[in-house]
């Protein structure tokens, strides 16, 4: 994928009138409905970057990103910073998404909260449930689906930057009609999908939102049995996120992320792992 970037801080911005005086506002409104004790970090606020980008499958697009650090739970200036990361982009393709992750830090930092909210369009390919299928390029064809991704984890500390808590999933899929519809072995072209587990999380980074050094280790184990909802078989899927940083001269961070999710089971024509993500 190509990037091209172009970012501003809320310092530099009119926060009456602009559009990311709006953004601010719209911000603290988000915050507000979720937690009326916060409060907002006066040394960073609110910041945006965007830029257009380009890969194989969505083609030429553009994606604006806004961020907006605050301090929850009613504590001392010094605590650690929460965040809120809204996104939106749309593609040539057709493709569009609208994003919300919110990083909350409670109680000195000995209580995390994460949730996202995702709502995105999604024109793609698809080949089949089975290896067979999917090694089969006659049986390609064009799907369009809507998908909708709501998640959220509530975790503590165990030990210093070790954290452990409960996790909830759910997700809504809907196709378009295809062309081959045996492609998609008898399930329907709605999908709802409802899973429970626990998320574990390692964390030694010096800043969540703009790490210079340290390493974060992000597990999911989620359960999707029949009896929550799930029309499919039960499945189970474990999601791993590794992420280092590290100094390599004034000015500069070597940044890696590896990131991995299998599924085991039957899971839905939906809820697949996906190659590259894509």
């Amino acid at each position: 994928m190509l990037l091209l970037c172009l970012s501003s801080k809320a310092g530099e911005v009119d926060s009456t009138g602009t559009s990311g005086g709006i953004m601010q506002r719209v911000a603290k409104a988000l915050i507000a409905d979720f937690d009326s004790t916060a409060t907002v970090s006066q040394s960073t606020g609110f910041s945006f970057i965007g830029g257009p980008h380009y890969d194989s499958m969505s083609k030429l697009g553009l994606g604006v990103a806004a961020s907006y650090s605050y301090i929850a739970g009613g504590q001392s200036a010094d605590a650690r910073l929460s965040n809120l990361t809204m996104t939106a982009d749309v593609s040539t393709a057709g493709f569009c998404s609208l994003e919300a992750i919110n990083n909350m830090s409670l109680d000195s930092d000995s209580k995390r909260m994460t949730s996202q909210l995702k709502v995105e369009y999604l024109p793609a390919y698809y080949w089949g449930m089975t290896y067979a299928n999917g090694d089969n390029s006659d049986n390609k064809i064009r799907m369009n689906r809507l998908r909708v991704l709501f998640n959220s984890n509530f975790m503590f500390r165990l030990a210093r930057g070790l954290y452990l808590g409960p996790y909830l999933h759910y997700e809504f899929n809907k196709a378009d009609e295809i062309a081959s519809p045996w492609l998609l072995d008898g399930q329907s072209l709605t999908q709802r999908n409802y899973g429970a587990g626990l998320s574990l999380d390692y964390d030694t980074r010096d800043n969540i939102t703009g790490p210079t050094a340290g390493m974060y280790l992000h597990l999911n184990q989620v359960f999707f049995p029949r009896f929550m909802g799930n029309r499919s078989q039960s499945f189970t899927r474990t999601d791993i996120r590794l992420s280092y940083y590290k100094k390599a001269w004034r000015g500069a961070i070597v940044a890696t992320d590896l990131r991995a999710m299998f599924n085991y089971g039957s899971p839905s024509w939906a809820t697949m792992s996906l190659l590259g993500d894509s």
